[in-house]
């Protein structure tokens, strides 16, 4: 049976769930926000923290992605820079590891081929027969061609640093 995502109205009753089994990479990525925020890197204003509704994550785009519901609303859950934060600052946008830019899931970053290029994946990581990451994976950094990659597998919980 096929999942999902859940509607901003009865988000909160599945939220502690997901919220409770990626725990690691909620308050990981909340803690490296508010790291960069002390150093001055970005501004507490270039933050979106969640929850996220339908206004900032489009539910609709990332089904268009393939992605599995779990993730879809894993996303909504996740702290993100906003759209001109990710492609304004440093000509490249925020780097959050060497070459590597964060991702951010919002509304303002709809370009199409960048979305294409999220689902790209590793030949390890990567389903055969589309060449794109399975749809339970996250890709957190977009490193283009030289730079890391940071994956997050939902299912497992683990990490992958991916270089192309």
């Amino acid at each position: 049976m096929e999942q999902v995502p859940i509607s901003d109205d009865s988000f909160a009753t599945v939220a502690r769930q997901i919220a409770e089994k990626h725990k690691s990479l909620i308050n990981g990525l909340t803690k490296l926000y508010d790291v960069l925020i002390a150093m001055r890197y970005i501004s507490s204003s270039d933050v979106l923290r969640p929850p996220h509704s339908s206004q900032t994550v489009s539910v609709d785009m990332l089904q268009g992605l393939g992605l599995e519901s779990e993730v879809i609303n894993l996303v909504k859950l996740l702290p993100f820079t906003r759209p001109e934060v990710t492609w304004g600052y440093q000509e490249e946008g925020i780097e959050l590891m060497p070459r590597s830019k964060a991702v951010a899931y919002s509304v303002g970053d709809t370009d199409p081929d960048f979305l294409a290029d999220l689902r790209w994946g590793d030949f390890s990581k990567r389903d055969e027969g589309t060449k794109l990451l399975h749809p339970w994976m996250l890709k957190l950094t977009y490193g283009g061609d030289y730079g890391i990659h940071m994956i997050y597998n939902t299912r497992d919980r683990k990490f992958w640093l991916l270089r192309f």
